[in-house]
Order: structure tokens, then C-alpha cells, then sequence
């Protein structure tokens, strides 16, 4: 990744960390240690490492396998996040109820939305950096915050 694009992520996740420390919102971060937490598009793992300690599960996805050496204690999952059609392309092992699903503009708006919808009938927290609004029936937004223009954005969802 470019050195701009790692800046602009590490701004991203600052902003996300001074969400969790809110007084309004440390009573979400008990109940958010039942989430499974799932990095699409993970890259290395940067932000898997960022919120290791708000969640036991987590699961980073990403195309390219070489990333997979990153993922020590995590797991890591070699799979084209635009294939994924319903839970049992990521995992046969999807019995918890309560989701964190993660995107760093990873890749189109419409195939985000495909992978949200697959997910719809759990309770889940959709966090999107740098992805539009994307208007879901069922998720109400919690938080949205705008930098540069409309792409450039923190935007998080519940149902």
C-alpha cells in the first residue's frame, strides 16, 4: 500500500478509536467481545491488530495468500471477497449470532452490499471506511462522519 493510503488509514482508525472511548460508548464494548469480527479485504492485518483486544474472534479475508503469515492467533481466510455469496463461503462454522464485519474500500460498493445482505438475518455492526452510503433496508446508521468529500468517510451501521 502507498504510504498516502496507510496514513489515511491509520487517520481512520484513530477516529474509530476515540468512538470506542466515549463515555456514551464503553457500554457497547462489553457486549461487542461476543462479536466475531471479520476484516474484509485484511491486507496484512492492521486492523485486526487494532481492535484485537475488543473482540475473541477474529477473521481476516483477503485474496492474496502471502498475507496469511501475519495471522498468528487469528484466522485468516485466502478467499476473493467479491465470491462470497452467503456465511458458508467464508466459513461452515458460522453458528455466533452477533457480527462485526469491517471495510477498508476494499472492493465495489455492490459487492459489499451483496456480503452486508448475506449477513442480514444476524445482529451485526457494519463499519465502512471510504465506501458510500449504502442506503441497506434494515441497517439504520449509527455514526457517520465525512472528511475530504463523500468517498473519503467513516460511515457504521446496526440492525
Amino acid at each position: 500500500a502507498s504510504k498516502t493510503a496507510l496514513i489515511d488509514l491509520n487517520k481512520r482508525l484513530d477516529e474509530l478509536l476515540e468512538i470506542a472511548d466515549r463515555p456514551q460508548e464503553k457500554k457497547y464494548q462489553k457486549d461487542l467481545k461476543k462479536y466475531t469480527f471479520i476484516d474484509f479485504g485484511c491486507g496484512a492485518g492492521r486492523s485486526i491488530y487494532f481492535f484485537r483486544k475488543n473482540f475473541e474472534r477474529k477473521i481476516g479475508i483477503d485474496i492474496n495468500n502471502g498475507y496469511r503469515k501475519f495471522f498468528k492467533d487469528d484466522i485468516f481466510l485466502n478467499l476473493d471477497i467479491r465470491k462470497i455469496k452467503t456465511l458458508n463461503d467464508i466459513s461452515k462454522d458460522m453458528n455466533n449470532e452477533h457480527f462485526v464485519l469491517y471495510f477498508y474500500r476494499p472492493i465495489e460498493d455492490e459487492s459489499v452490499k451483496k456480503i452486508i445482505e448475506s449477513f442480514m438475518k444476524k445482529k451485526i455492526v457494519v463499519i465502512t471506511i471510504n465506501v458510500e452510503n449504502l442506503g441497506l433496508n434494515g441497517l439504520n446508521v449509527v455514526y457517520e462522519k465525512y472528511f475530504y468529500d463523500k468517498k473519503r468517510n467513516i460511515i457504521i451501521y446496526s440492525n
